[in-house]
């Protein structure tokens, strides 16, 4: 006689575990099912509306990832496989739809963005012991570069550097000052990711035993460390990519993808001698150069008593007419606008050209201070903090050998671009930051210009014989989505509509104008001869300027190189209280801030160095040398990675003697 089984009652915990793979199932079907319907919205739209982004590369993705979520009701691991390498694929595309349309990359590029995700995808898949959870890691790596990535480009118009993650520190500090606002396009791409890691969710959560582990996440190491070395070599990103301009890397992120240029730029962390290089060949040319200056200038003019020099970069001070007429309810820099068309002895205006756009103020810095150029380094590197670590040659030093006492000033955190290190470096005897400014006056949450010259002035009268003073602003720092009761917008833009960012931008400058102008006044009244040289760091960001410079109806890549510098420009002033000598070779100088340190010691009589005349002697044959341009002694502008044949031998040399002094500096 048989037997009836009777079915064993289930546990409460095997309930629960088999009402939550029911859960997963389910979640993995509703999944596909939205995935479906945002597909097919994406296609019906980008058909649709011309102006409509063109999304229609998600169906066959999304297709993908329905057809895997539906079979996911079935504990098959080769499904969920191909569910995960399908995720990994879908992070990459989801990345870069950040900030440019992927679909539009060539085959290899995204190929090896591909193998980057996969690569990430195996790594991660190791270290958290299981393919669910590699792929869990993954999206949210990837959601987080995405996003970091998108608002780097809006806030300062460049994308991440491998160099950025060393001043995250001092970009995470200026945060709370920006609006993070989110398009409905960017709150589509975030549901994208937030789906995927629903999917990947979904997945088989196989618990991979821990030395197991190590053959995914060595082979996702080796993936990325192979893909590294290919990168490095030109021979195989000039046959497999598109050859971008360094010096625009916002184009090659757009072409070549977030994860490959990220990888080709590792490259530039080490800096390699310039072919030819010598200690004594670098040295040779500044003293031959040296001698070429004072043989072109026999008379060189000096002054009896050394004047105090204080210098101001004032915070994205700029005057966005250069970009395009633009109409304005009232003039947003009367008092600057007022000097440039004087003729007065004691002024001299003209145009500085920079390397950086919005943002990476200790650039301008560094070439000021020590006459070297951004031209011979990495793009977007920070020597600040990637270079400088010990002492070395500055024009602080020029100056405190001549009896100079020296000190810097700067209302924020002395950790900003390390300048609590490197003004030591460079031999200031006092540096001041934000805790040394007692009650000052605040606009918006930033100490304003006017205290600051008034800190200047506090310092100035404490110090015992000829002071040089070099003071970088903060009132006007970004960002200027975000309105303030204590500024109230006085600059309306008239022509164009709806930009409040732009109009808080101008209303800033108008202030700082208004403050600059009121301290001149104070200074003109003193006995002590004082030289004051005003400059800006950068324009804004795009955010701030982009509604100008469009007004000429062109894309980005439709301009030509004269066009794109313009948005590298910022006002020079250089002021005394008593006569200039005036003897550059302009009456309006066009110049770059590694000349300038070399041009204000000449303007205000000081005795110049064998390094100062070299600097002279170049700059009179290349006005301006910025990271993006050079410009010859015809006015003619060239872009830095062609440099024409004639000035090969002359541009090289200054290469050598920038390497000498940062690097082989003793």
């Amino acid at each position: 006689m048989s037997k009836t089984r009777v079915p064993k009652k289930k546990s409460h915990k095997e309930g629960q575990k088999e009402a939550f793979v029911r859960l997963r199932r389910g979640a993995g079907l509703a999944c596909g099912l939205l995935l479906t319907v945002l597909a097919a919205a994406a296609v019906i739209l980008a058909f649709t509306y011309e102006g409509a982004p063109k999304t229609a590369w998600p169906l066959p993705l999304f297709a993908a990832a329905v057809f895997t979520a539906l079979f996911s009701v079935r504990e098959h691991r080769f499904v969920t496989a191909v569910r995960l390498v399908i995720t990994a694929f879908a992070c990459f595309y989801l990345l870069e739809w950040f900030t440019h349309e992927p679909w539009k990359m060539a085959y290899p590029p995204q190929l090896l963005n591909l193998a980057a995700a996969v690569g990430f995808f195996l790594l991660f898949t190791g270290v958290f012991g299981s393919f669910a959870r590699g792929g869990i890691a993954l999206g949210v790596f990837y959601l987080f570069v995405g996003l970091a990535n998108y608002y780097t480009m809006k806030f300062r118009s460049s994308p991440i550097l491998p160099w950025d993650l060393l001043s995250l520190r001092t970009a995470l500090s200026v945060t709370s000052n920006y609006t993070f606002s989110v398009t409905w396009e960017e709150a589509c791409q975030v549901l994208g990711f937030v789906i995927l890691l629903g999917l990947a969710g979904n997945a088989v959560h196989d618990r991979i035993r821990p030395l197991v582990r190590l053959i995914p996440a060595g082979a996702g190491v080796a993936v990325l460390v192979v893909l590294v070395v290919m990168l490095g070599k030109t021979s195989f990103t000039d046959k497999y990519l598109t050859k971008g301009n360094l010096f625009t890397q916002w184009a090659t992120y757009r072409d070549n993808g977030f994860m490959v240029s990220f990888g080709q730029n590792l490259k530039y962390l080490r800096i390699d001698k310039p072919e030819g290089y010598s200690r004594q060949k670098a040295d040779a040319v500044v003293a031959e150069a040296a001698a070429a200056y004072d043989a072109a200038h026999p008379v060189q003019q000096t002054v009896e008593e050394q004047p105090d020099i204080i210098i101001i970069m004032n915070e994205a001070f700029s005057d966005l007419a250069v970009l395009h007429e633009f109409g304005v309810s009232e003039d947003y820099m009367p008092f600057l606008h007022s000097l440039q068309q004087t003729e007065a002895p004691n002024v001299l205006t003209g145009t500085l050209f920079v390397s950086v756009l919005g943002g990476n103020t200790a650039n301008t810095e560094y070439e000021f201070l020590t006459g070297g150029s951004m031209a011979f380094l990495p793009p977007g590197s920070v020597p600040y903090q990637q270079y400088i670590n010990a002492p070395m040659a500055s024009l602080t030093k020029e100056l405190e050998e001549l009896g100079y006492r020296t000190f810097a000033s700067h209302p924020y955190n002395a950790s900003g671009w390390d300048r609590d290190e490197v003004y030591p470096f460079f031999g200031f005897d006092q540096s001041y930051f934000r805790p040394a400014f007692q009650n000052p006056q605040i606009i918006r949450k930033y100490v304003s210009d006017a205290s600051q010259y008034g800190f200047i002035e506090q310092k100035r009268a404490e110090a015992t014989g000829p002071v040089f003073s070099y003071n970088v602003t903060m009132q006007n720092h970004g960002g200027y989505s975000q309105l303030y009761e204590d500024v109230p917008l006085t600059v309306k833009l008239t022509d164009i509509n709806n930009r409040p960012g732009t109009e808080h931008y101008l209303t800033l400058v108008q202030i700082a104008d208004a403050a600059l102008e009121k301290y001149l006044a104070e200074l003109e009244k003193q006995e002590k001869p004082v030289v004051v040289v005003f400059f800006g760091d950068h324009q804004p960001s795009d955010f701030v300027a982009n509604c100008i410079m469009n007004k000429d109806g062109k894309k980005a890549d439709e301009r030509t190189l004269e066009e794109q510098q313009k948005r590298y420009q910022v006002p020079l002033l250089i002021w005394s209280n008593r006569k200039l000598t005036k003897s550059g070779n302009m009456a309006h100088p066009v110049i770059s801030p590694n000349f300038l340190g070399a041009y204000t010691l000449r303007e205000a009589g000081v005795e110049l160095s064998d390094y100062e005349k070299y600097l002279l002697w170049l700059q009179e044959q290349y006005p301006a040398i910025t990271a993006n341009m050079y410009i010859d002694a015809d006015g003619e502008m060239r872009a830095v990675g062609e440099i024409a044949a004639e000035d090969e031998k002359v541009l090289r040399e200054y290469e050598m003697v920038c390497y000498r002094r940062l690097f082989d500096n003793d």
